[in-house]
């Protein structure tokens, strides 16, 4: 597999690693010998294109998140990597992001993400359309 600027990781039950490989605008699927499965994503904002995959999270039913600092959004892919859902857009209401840059989920499903521009990290309750957002100001 070639990289350019590989960013994220995250690995599944089958000991696959999807790397968020951000310049090439895509994901690219290993196995754990670091073999080549798959590679998904192209540059653009479409329903599964991709700006700059950042960072990565799987949930307990194997879907795919995918934090894209340069589409300010979370797509949402299924098993067979095609998009079932985007979450977010840019901006700066609750639930819209500014370049996010990072994402972590909780036990629970629900979903973290350090929404960089914004300065902020909104939590994301799964299956609710929530959105909360944790400021800290000095």
């Amino acid at each position: 597999a070639q990289f350019n600027r590989p960013e994220g990781l995250v690995t599944n039950p089958q000991d696959q690693i999807f790397v968020a490989d951000s310049c090439n605008h895509r994901i690219q699927i290993l196995d754990a010998e670091g073999n080549w499965i798959h590679t998904f994503g192209s540059p653009g904002k479409g329903s599964g294109q991709m700006s700059y995959p950042y960072d990565l999270a799987i949930d307990r039913e194997g879907l795919l998140f995918v934090c894209e600092f340069g589409n300010s959004r979370i797509q949402v892919f299924d098993r067979h990597y095609k998009t079932m859902e985007v979450v977010g857009e840019p901006g700066n209401a609750p639930g819209e992001f500014n370049n996010p840059w990072s994402i972590a989920m909780d036990s629970k499903g629900d979903l973290y993400v350090a929404d960089s521009a914004n300065h902020r990290v909104q939590k994301l309750i799964r299956r609710k359309s929530i959105a909360l957002t944790y400021q800290y100001k000095e």
